[in-house]
């Protein structure tokens, strides 16, 4: 028997028959799940809540799912998380709470209305991304690309945008008036902005690498 196989399809499974609205292709969720890799893939309407990519010796890269109560382990063939590369992919109305996506490669992606409540998205590539619609609260985009992205009626509640860059991002108005941290934040209009009550000159957020 394909062990390896088995494994793929009941991970899978929840994740195309819970749910109302599922949408996204069968074939390219396989490909994500063992690659991390799945450019311009239809994942919309997926659930990878609190997913992420661990690491050990034995194993090497592996995706893990955080829904079930002993998550099953899908071999990675390849790809880390951050080496993640999801770039022009569908994922709108996509469950992504708690997902952890450090340095991946979200350019272009259409995030629409997905849920992203305290992710972690750090360092992310997010340049030209529609998150219109998109529940970002409590995620954390610190020194994420956002430039060029659509934030149009994005909830940013808890938010964390320290060194974030935003240059010609849509749809941002008022961040901190949003319920955003921001902090050494490079704005739409491409100046630095400490709009944070709490971004002092004496107590400025580090820089994370």
């Amino acid at each position: 028997m394909n062990w390896k196989l088995l494994a793929v399809t009941a991970l899978a499974v929840p994740f195309w028959f819970s749910g109302s609205a599922r949408a996204e292709n069968p074939q390219h969720l396989k490909q994500f799940l063992q690659t991390g890799q799945c450019q311009g893939c239809d994942l919309s309407g997926s659930s990878l809540y609190g997913s992420y990519w661990s690491f050990s010796n034995q194993t090497g890269w592996t995706f893990r799912d955080n829904q079930a109560t002993n998550p099953l382990d899908v071999p990675a063939m390849s790809l880390p998380a951050d080496r993640t590369n999801l770039s022009n992919a569908n994922l709108s109305n996509a469950d992504l709470r708690l997902i952890r996506f450090h340095r991946a490669n979200l350019r272009g992606a259409n995030l629409s209305g997905a849920r992203l409540k305290e992710a972690d998205l750090f360092k992310v590539d997010l340049s030209g991304a529609n998150l219109s619609g998109a529940d970002l609260s409590n995620v954390n985009l610190n020194s994420a690309n956002l430039s060029g992205a659509d934030l149009t009626g994005a909830n940013l509640s808890g938010a964390n945008l320290v060194y974030a860059i935003l240059t010609n991002a849509k749809g941002l108005g008022d961040l901190v008036g949003r319920g955003a941290l921001v902090c050494g934040t490079l704005g739409a209009d491409g100046r630095v902005t400490n709009a944070s009550p709490s971004c002092s000159p004496n107590t400025r957020y580090r820089r994370l690498e």
